[in-house]
């Protein structure tokens, strides 16, 4: 349905399936078989019709498209050449994703690649073939809204890859580029137009004839986004866009400009159009952390994924840039760039056990370590049958780590095998099998993870958890110290450490969370620097939020008796997760629970996140089974049941 069509029913009151990025885009890792295998990325490029790109991480090879109008051929966006014809290089899109040839471009065995697909879709994307006619050629398109990027090249012939981009802050012209070259955009005497319906194609829009005579053209469009509300139909009210095409000013800082595209993105291309530089393409699934290099390619170039800078950086609302190299902050220097909206289908969508789980590493050779089956964005690791330290990570630490149970760590430590760029789970392979992992998937609704730069004064910190979080925890980036919690239980005027037993700490000044209540789409921090420091030694802070989800999560109290507690958290098959912390008493642990150990009706396996203690005791009748929830025994002692004080609780179906 149109766009228009769209609106017109949502102001009569009709209501259509809300369409997310999720279900138009996908970054798809994979590993090469050398034999035939289809990738499933949830897409239906063969119906549907769009585009799937294709890079070797490892080795030096082409960059190869294929899409749903030209079959099963490749053109390669570092090279001038036509539509390659060679069998084992042909890709296949499927109803469910595609399946590679078994060529070393696109599936040599053992080699790592990376996958994008784009599908249809007014307000996104669009593909559409023509042949010139020796004359200007207007094309229609189906993107219902202005293109920020239009990509030509032709499929029979040798040429360049023409650009031409506009810039969603004020829908203003860009330049014209060629995406296999690194030269600056041309910005005068742009013989190319575009509208929300069609484009029109001049013998000089370009460097090469895209109107020659009989020559066959292929062309991409890809969303302006921005002011243009035409692409505002995703998500769950339809008035969401989930692209961005415009441009930054460089300044030549390593602490360099935060741009805003009104969402977190997950992928982005990024072009100087004012010097002769590559096109950088980024993505979250290979990674854009706050501090490590970030992995890159060059579309304009064969070379493998490189890893060896510090390139860009992801906020809830943008990205900024962490290197005054050309490439992507030169001073003075002006850049393109095309964001694609983070994944943001709520958790409603999801079972479950698609947002979170508890598993054993693995103990063959194999990645990823722990196997969640699902994109896993924070986990806790920690050997359970011995004294050990609880390890935090998370995709947007890079390789970092930090521990929940000590007090002088932040995540500056640095662990070899740390790795997210898995669709199925984390960690590169080490010896795991004496390890669990408890992991999180980023879901509107259930949890995020969010970034900021401390300035020591009280600010509101943006995020897109949908709701408002209900308990926070807040690590520092470069200086150890405390790690702060915020809940819903103790309230905006005191904090919780999770590195310690305290009860909540009274902040009647507002130092932790400004006196103030998150919401819906912000939380605030005061000036405390354990939560907001502007100085090197803390600057950069890691929010780890946390919320209710009708049957899949529950944030709450409830006050001990000293006998046996029904805990309902409005789930039908009882909790997997249970994690217990007094507010009131002074001196209770942090203490974990899962099904996958065991929640029985007898003595329960158990964690404490403050203290490296020997877990797996089996020496305390803690917790027992509630298909609404969980109970909490009168055997569980004064840490999770004294009589008269609070407790919170945060509870996974």
């Amino acid at each position: 349905m149109s766009n228009s069509a769209l609106k017109v029913l949502a102001g009569a009151g009709a209501t259509e399936d809300p369409v997310y990025v999720d279900d138009v885009f996908s970054t798809f890792l994979y590993e090469g078989t050398g034999s035939s295998q289809d990738i499933s990325n949830g897409l239906d490029l063969a119906t549907e019709g769009g585009l799937t790109w294709i890079k070797s991480r490892e080795t030096s090879e082409n960059h190869a498209l294929y899409d749903s109008l030209r079959g099963t051929k490749p053109l390669f966006t570092n090279s001038t050449t036509d539509q390659s014809s060679s069998g084992p290089k042909q890709t296949t899109l499927l109803t469910n994703g595609f399946r590679p040839g078994t060529d070393g471009l696109i599936n040599g065995s053992g080699n790592d690649y990376l996958s994008w697909s784009f599908l249809k879709k007014p307000g996104f994307f669009d593909v559409k073939e023509y042949t010139g006619n020796g004359s200007t050629k207007v094309l229609s398109h189906d993107l219902e809204c202005k293109p920020g990027l239009v990509i030509v090249k032709q499929q029979d012939g040798s040429s360049n890859w023409g650009c031409y981009a506009r810039d969603g802050s004020n829908d203003s012209e860009i330049g014209i580029g060629y995406l296999n070259l690194t030269s600056a955009f041309t910005t005068s005497g742009i013989a190319f137009s575009a509208t929300d319906t069609a484009v029109t194609i001049y013998s000089s829009s370009f460097n090469f004839d895209a109107t020659a005579n009989g020559s066959e053209f292929i062309v991409y469009f890809f969303a302006m986004g921005g002011t243009d509300s035409n692409a505002a139909v995703f998500g769950d009210d339809g008035d969401e866009s989930i692209i961005r095409c415009g441009k930054y000013s460089g300044d030549g800082n390593t602490a360099g400009p935060t741009i805003d595209v009104g969402f977190e993105p997950q992928w982005l291309l990024i072009k100087s159009t004012t010097s002769g530089d590559s096109w950088g393409l980024f993505d979250s699934m290979r990674g854009m952390p706050s501090l490590p290099s970030t992995p890159y390619v060059y579309a304009n170039g064969s070379a493998a994924e490189a890893n060896n800078d510090q390139w860009v950086a992801l906020t809830p609302t943008g990205f900024y840039l962490k290197n005054s190299h050309d490439f992507v902050n030169g001073s003075g220097q002006t850049y393109f760039y095309m964001a694609i909206r983070r994944p943001h289908k709520p958790a409603e969508k999801f079972a479950a056990t698609d947002l979170f789980k508890t598993v054993t590493g693995r103990s063959d050779s194999g990645s990823p370590s722990y196997v969640t089956g699902f994109v896993t964005d924070m986990g806790i690791q920690r050997a359970v049958a011995s004294a050990d330290n609880n390890f935090i990570m998370a995709r947007q630490a890079g390789n970092k780590y930090s521990y929940t149970n000590s007090n002088t760590t932040s995540f500056a430590n640095t662990g070899s095998s740390i790795a997210f760029d898995y669709m199925n789970g984390a960690l590169d392979y080490f010896s795991s099998a004496a390890y669990r992992w408890w992991g999180w998937r980023r879901a509107p609704g259930f949890f995020d993870v969010v970034t900021w730069k401390g300035t020591g004064s009280a600010k509101t910190i943006p995020h897109n958890l949908g709701v408002a979080p209900e308990m926070i925890w807040v690590f520092t980036r470069d200086y150890g110290e405390r790690h702060a919690v915020y809940s819903k239980v103790s309230g905006n005027q005191a904090w919780l450490d999770l590195s310690y037993t305290y009860s909540a700490n009274a902040d009647s000044a507002g130092a932790y969370w400004n006196s103030t209540d998150p919401t819906a789409s912000v939380f605030s921090v005061g000036t405390n620097y354990r939560v907001n420091d502007s100085s090197n030694s803390y600057g950069l802070y890691y929010g780890f939020l946390f919320a209710s989800v009708a049957g899949i999560s529950k944030v709450g109290s409830y006050t001990g008796t000293g006998g046996d507690i029904n805990v309902d958290c409005g789930f039908s098959n009882g909790a997997r997760f249970v994690l217990i912390k007094t507010t009131t008493w002074s001196s209770g642990h942090w203490f974990l629970f899962d099904s996958e150990r065991g929640m029985s009706s007898g003595n329960d396996p158990y964690i404490v996140l403050d203290t490296t203690a020997v877990s797996e005791e089996g020496a305390l009748d803690a917790i027992d089974p509630l298909s609404s929830g969980f109970i909490v025994k009168g055997t569980a002692g004064d840490g999770m049941n004294k009589s008269g004080e609070t407790y919170l609780f945060y509870a996974i179906a």
